[in-house]
This record gives C-alpha cells, structure tokens and sequence, in this order.
C-alpha cells in the first residue's frame, strides 16, 4: 500500500478521506447514521469529560487520572512514569548556593554539591552557613509530598 493512499467517504457529498478503511467505517457509523452520536463517559468522579471512541476515553484515562500529572499551581504537564515526574518537579525548586557573592542555584542536590567542589573547593559559604541549601520542602501532591 502506498504510504499516502488515501480512503474516501462513501456517502454522497461527503468530502472527507482517511488513511485506513476502518476509519471511514466508523465514519460513516458516526457521522452518518442519523443519530447523534455515543459519547462514552469518564468514569471517574467527578470528571465530566465523555469520548466519541473507547481508545479515546483509555487515553484520557492515562492521561489525566492514571498517568503522572505535576501538581505545581500553574504546571499541569504530564508524563509516562514516575522517575519522568520526580525529575520535573526539580525544576520547580532551586537550591542556591551559599557561597558569600555566589548567586548561582541548581535544580537538584547533586549538581550544587558538584559546583562547590569545583568552584569553592567543597569550603563553606561563610560564617554559619552550610556548604549545602537546605532540601526543599515536598511539592503537595508531588512525589514525597502529601
């Protein structure tokens, strides 16, 4: 098959074409029956969203109830897994250094320690103050956070 083969409707005056024969059988299932159309519901309370197709409502599943959503006021990206989600929510947080007139700041532990080995010798920010920021709180709803 050609990669731009395309499958016209069958119904009169219908000007849409798609890719795969089985989208134009659900096409004209949909579109041409006469009846308004099925809306499968989100089961999930108290989400009002409803899908024309089960594939749609799997992924809206995924997505937005089973999937790992940042819950950082303003942030509402998505991702696949876990470790994806834990290393986001980093960047909502800056660790800064303490070294007296050093205004540089790092998304996780590991790189600021890294820069005071390199750029002050592992050697304290001052009097008082410790080589290390202290860790963030926990974003709520984040990873760690309640």
């Amino acid at each position: 098959m050609s990669e731009n083969k395309r499958y016209p409707c069958t119904q009169p005056d219908c000007p849409k074409s798609f890719s795969h024969k089985r989208n134009v059988q659900g096409h004209v299932r949909r579109d041409h029956s006469g009846r308004p159309p099925t809306r499968i519901s989100c089961p999930e309370a108290p989400c009002n969203s409803s899908f024309l197709s089960r594939p749609g409502l799997q992924k809206h599943l995924l997505l937005v109830h089973q999937g790992f959503v940042c819950k950082v006021p303003g942030c509402r990206l998505q991702f696949a897994d876990k470790d994806a989600l834990e290393s986001h929510t980093q960047t909502h947080t800056r660790l800064e250094c303490a070294h007296v007139d050093c205004e540089r700041s790092y998304a996780n532990r590991d790189s600021l320690q890294r820069h005071i080995r390199k750029m002050h010798g592992g050697v304290s920010g001052g009097e008082g103050t410790e080589i290390i920021a202290p860790a963030p709180e926990p974003i709520p709803g984040s990873p760690g956070g309640k």
